[in-house]
């Protein structure tokens, strides 16, 4: 059995939130957006093709979502609105069983989207203390 002992969990949380809060809200989903990218063309990689004429992997898009109380700025990442179905791929439905992509793609790829992010915010912090 491994064992590991984190003290402090709780001040680095702190101290990410407000980091988070001292970078402008335009700057926050700019690095939110990059991080994204990775899991987006992931998700276009495994998205299933049908013999239609709208692919749905030609319709993952990265979307801007409004702040609220608890964040200045959100990105969603997925299929857009012209495609319906995504949902109905991913999980399935009665008739036709799950051709998951979206979580593949996320399982796959956010620990490159985490790395994206911290880079990024190290890069504004750097251009905001010059």
């Amino acid at each position: 059995m491994i064992r590991i002992d984190v003290q402090g969990g709780a001040d680095i949380a702190r101290a990410l939130r407000a980091l988070a809060k001292a970078l402008p809200p335009d700057v926050q989903t700019a690095i939110l957006t990059a991080a994204a990218a990775p899991v987006a063309d992931r998700m276009s990689d495994l998205a299933p093709v049908g013999s239609g004429a709208k692919h749905l992997r030609d319709e993952i898009v990265i979307a801007v979502e409004p702040g609220d109380a608890d964040r200045d700025a959100a990105v969603a990442i997925g299929p857009s609105t012209r495609v319906f179905y995504g949902s109905f791929q991913e999980f399935g439905t009665r008739w036709h069983p799950p051709q998951a992509f979206a979580r593949p793609a996320f399982n796959r790829e956010w620990p490159t989207a985490l790395d994206i992010a911290a880079g990024e915010t190290w890069n504004a912090i750097e251009r905001g203390a010059k």
